[in-house]
């Protein structure tokens, strides 16, 4: 049998919400690689005239596949698009992620190796230094992805527990047949990639990170959107432990504090009630980034996310430690 026989097909899915701009940029290497069988876009539900623009990129190239459905979220749009794609493998994308050449290629030579595996693809933040008061989220999220995957190599048994999806792939049998999110505001929650990671390991698949499987994520956010964004994740936390207690164990506010260090946990353990301490630090991360002291903007911004987290974590917990009392 030849090698190329041998390597399965792989079709790229790609859910996109309003990001007619990025598309173009996005699309032109995938159409480009002669390992994809076809890329997948599904628009969840764009008021951009994204549709209209992947019809038209459609006429040029018939791989390209747009999709169009009702805005339900990545994960559903995800699941949309591998109902439809033809491949043995999809390699699942984000909309602000771009690949390298070769990488489509890469996955599918990944599963022809082995069967039942999650191959997780390296996908670093663009940029370098921070280059403006704004740009903190960015500089942020790169430091903490760095991070992420330096504990994937140390530890490679924790990739799908601690799975950081936008650039990753599965053989489609093995996609379809996972069970859904519980409860369904996980498929929409900033952890969703853990759930959906989580979901792999109880299928039985193998989470593996290749960062030779190169891409770069074009990744932003504003001020407001970073607030949001923790605020998200401190909500999808609170879920996430609840759903999966058996493998990650309880997560509450207090579990939180005690990772925070010591000097700031006062501060954060307050904002749970009182709204100063947002403020203060709201002051800080724009006063420091003003006097382009952008370390220690990066510094107040973390204090700013931490107390989003806490105060969303101590929402969540409340119904369920005033049910576990009542039953005792």
């Amino acid at each position: 049998m030849s090698d190329s026989a041998a390597t399965p097909s792989v079709s790229v899915v790609m859910p996109t919400f309003n990001r007619r701009a990025f598309l173009p940029r996005m699309l032109e290497p995938l159409l480009s690689e002669p390992d994809a069988l076809e890329i997948v876009v599904v628009d969840d539900g764009s008021g951009d005239g994204s549709f209209e623009l992947l019809a038209q990129l459609a006429q040029r190239d018939p791989r390209l596949r747009p999709v169009r459905i009702e805005n339900s979220g990545m994960g559903e749009a995800r699941m949309a698009g591998a109902r439809l794609a033809r491949g043995e493998v999809v390699l699942l994308l984000d909309d602000d992620v771009l690949v390298a050449p070769g990488t489509v290629g890469g996955h599918g030579r990944a599963h022809a190796a082995a069967k039942g595996l999650v191959v997780v693809g390296a996908m670093p933040v663009s940029g370098g230094p921070q280059v403006d008061a704004g740009d903190y989220p960015r500089v942020m999220y790169a430091s903490e992805y760095r991070r992420h995957c330096e504990r994937w190599l140390r530890h490679p048994e924790t990739v799908l527990s601690t799975l950081w999806a936008g650039h990753l792939s599965l053989a489609r049998t093995d996609l379809l047949a996972l069970e859904p999110p519980s409860p369904a505001e996980l498929a929409r929650g900033y952890h969703s990639d853990i759930d959906f990671g989580l979901r792999c390991q109880r299928a039985g698949l193998k989470g593996v990170y290749d960062p030779s499987l190169a891409a770069e994520h074009l990744y932003t956010r504003d001020a407001d959107a970073f607030v949001r964004d923790a605020r998200n994740s401190g909500q999808s936390l609170a879920l996430l432990h609840q759903t999966y207690a058996r493998e990650l164990g309880p997560f509450t506010d207090r579990e939180l504090l005690s990772t925070i260090p010591a000097p700031v946990r006062v501060v954060v353990g307050l904002s749970r009630t009182r709204r100063w301490p947002a403020r203060l630090a709201d002051l800080a991360v724009l006063g420091f980034g003003r006097l382009r002291l952008y370390r220690l903007q990066r510094g107040a911004a973390y204090v700013r996310k931490w107390m989003e987290q806490a105060r969303e974590l101590a929402v969540v917990a409340e119904p369920v430690q005033a049910a576990g009392g009542a039953r005792r």
